[in-house]
C-alpha cells in the first residue's frame, strides 16, 4: 500500500470509544427510562449504520460517485448464519473439553471476497434494477475507486467542493435563496468524506485470518454428529459475486434500515 494509503489505513479506537460514550450519553439525555435493551438496541443499530450495507445503499442512491480503497484488498465478510451455526457446533464438541480454542468464522483466506467484486457487484445490480428512490436516474455510472488518499482528495476537492463553495457564495449574495441545495449538498460531500475516511482500514486490508482450526472444527463435528452438515459454515462453499448480487445487495434495497424505538411498552 502507498504511503498516501496509510495515512488513513489505521483505526482510531480512541475516537470509535469517544462516539460510543457520546451514543450512550445521548440516549441518558433524550430516554429517562434507560434501559439494557434501549442500549443494546442502540448499538446495534449503530454497527448496522456503520457496516457495510451504509456503503452499498450510498452507492445505490448516488451519493458515493467514488470511494476510497484497493480494488484487491480483501473484506473479510461472513454471513450471520454462518457463524451462529459454527458457534453452535463449537459448543457441542467443546463444552466438556479444558482446553481454549480460537475459531476464526472468516473467508479472508479459505474464499476471498475481493473489493473489485463487491464494486463489480454493485454495478451489475443497480445498471439492471434501477437505483434507489424514485427519482433517481436510471443510469448508473461505475463507482471511481481511488487508491491514494492524494488522488482522492484532489478529485474531490475540484470536482465537488469547488462548486459547493460557489453556491456557498452566490446563496449569500442572493440572501439565502439556494440555502436549502447548498445545505444538502454540503452535507453529501461531509458525509462522503467521512465514509471515506471510517472504511480506509477495510478496503485496504491486506490481513489473514487462520481458519486451520475452523476446519478441524468441520473434521470432527462431521465424524462424531450425523446431522452435523445442517450446520454448515463452510466459506469455501460461497459464491461471492452471486451472493452479493442476488442475496446481499436486493435484502438491502427491499428492506432498508428504520430507526427504532427500544423503549419498552
Amino acid at each position: 500500500m502507498s504511503e498516501s494509503g496509510k495515512q488513513v489505513s489505521n483505526m482510531d479506537i480512541e475516537a470509535e470509544v469517544q462516539q460510543i460514550d457520546k451514543l450512550k450519553s445521548d440516549i441518558k439525555t433524550s430516554y429517562s427510562d434507560m434501559s439494557d435493551e434501549l442500549e443494546n438496541g442502540a448499538m446495534k443499530d449503530l454497527g448496522m449504520k456503520r457496516g457495510m450495507d451504509t456503503f452499498i445503499r450510498g452507492y445505490g442512491d448516488q451519493t458515493i460517485p467514488c470511494f476510497l480503497g484497493d480494488c484487491n484488498s480483501t473484506i473479510d465478510v461472513i454471513p450471520a448464519d454462518m457463524v451462529v451455526n459454527a458457534i453452535m457446533v463449537a459448543i457441542a464438541t467443546q463444552w466438556n473439553k479444558n482446553t481454549q480454542v480460537i475459531y476464526h468464522v472468516s473467508s479472508s483466506k479459505e474464499n476471498q471476497l475481493l473489493l473489485h467484486v463487491l464494486m463489480e457487484s454493485l454495478y451489475r445490480y443497480f445498471a439492471s434494477n434501477g437505483l434507489i428512490g424514485n427519482n433517481a436516474n436510471p443510469k448508473q455510472k461505475p463507482l471511481l475507486l481511488f487508491s491514494t488518499y492524494t488522488y482522492f482528495i484532489a478529485y474531490m476537492f475540484f470536482t465537488y467542493k469547488l462548486p459547493i463553495e460557489a453556491l456557498h457564495i452566490v446563496n449569500l449574495l442572493m440572501c439565502g435563496l439556494f440555502s436549502r441545495q447548498y445545505n444538502v449538498a454540503n452535507k453529501n460531500y461531509s458525509r462522503l468524506m467521512i465514509l471515506a475516511k471510517m472504511f480506509a482500514p477495510y478496503t485496504f486490508f491486506k490481513g489473514r485470518f487462520d481458519g486451520a482450526n475452523l476446519t478441524k472444527l468441520q473434521t470432527a463435528a462431521v465424524m462424531d454428529y450425523i446431522d452435523a452438515q445442517l450446520y454448515n459454515f463452510d466459506p469455501k462453499c460461497i459464491d461471492w459475486a452471486s451472493y452479493v448480487l442476488n442475496i446481499h445487495i436486493p435484502a438491502i434495497v427491499n428492506y432498508p434500515y428504520k430507526k427504532k424505538d427500544y423503549r419498552k411498552k
